[in-house]
């Protein structure tokens, strides 16, 4: 009975090992363009708006190279080729939510041969391009990853694994900030505006009362 209930925590072991790595895997995007495979996503996912996250690339030999036309979709599960060195010095990558863009420099990962990051941080929930252009060993780059199903995942709101105090998004702290700072400039000006209006009536009062004793001096 203890070998079955042992071949049975193996077995589950083994399955949960699969099951997570199949999850890794399916976290990014696999393309293969023209000789060579590459894989993009968030450097951390799930990724959560105001936490440190970037560009995660990885640039490998493609291993298949008998078609060699853009954007070929590739087995994620397939062995992936040799890594391809040095591409900081030729590869350029950008960053796109929405309208908003921004040039985001790439560096080798340590110890990853052929994985390059780019690190920045998402301040809005939603989808995200990643576009990269320049050259690979001489072949021109021109390509867009953009996150969904079945590529890689969109920045999440940070409030769902607040804990214990939900406090917010950054961009939600910021604009209750801003609304407490419009307040309170309201709650001054409406407090000088008191200020000058009482001080109007005391005067009104005073010469009031000035040309009173005057009158009845008369």
């Amino acid at each position: 009975m203890s070998r079955v209930m042992l071949t049975l925590r193996v077995f589950a072991s083994i399955l949960l090992i699969v099951l997570f790595m199949s999850g890794v895997a399916g976290a990014h995007e696999h393309r293969q363009v023209g000789k060579y495979e590459l894989v993009v996503g968030f450097q951390n996912e799930p990724a959560y708006v105001g936490e440190p996250n970037g560009i995660w690339i990885q640039v490998t030999e493609a291993k298949n190279q008998g078609d060699q036309s853009n954007n070929q979709e590739s087995d994620e599960h397939e062995e992936t080729g040799k890594p391809v060195k040095g591409l900081e010095k030729t590869l350029k990558a950008e960053v796109i939510q929405g309208n908003s863009r921004m040039q985001v420099p790439l560096s080798p990962a340590w110890n990853q041969p052929g994985v390059y990051v780019g690190n920045f941080i998402p301040t809005v929930a939603g989808d995200y391009k990643f576009h990269f252009t320049g050259s690979i060993n001489g072949q021109n780059i021109d390509e867009t990853f953009e996150s969904g199903p079945n590529r890689f995942s969109p920045v999440e709101d940070v409030t769902a694994i607040q804990f214990p105090i939900k406090t917010g998004s950054p961009e939600q702290i910021s604009s209750e900030l801003e609304q407490a700072r419009s307040t309170a400039n309201q709650s001054r000006i409406l407090g000088v505006a008191g200020v000058v209006i009482g001080a109007i009536g005391l005067a009104v009062g005073l010469v009031a009362l000035a040309g009173r004793r005057r009158y009845s001096k008369i």
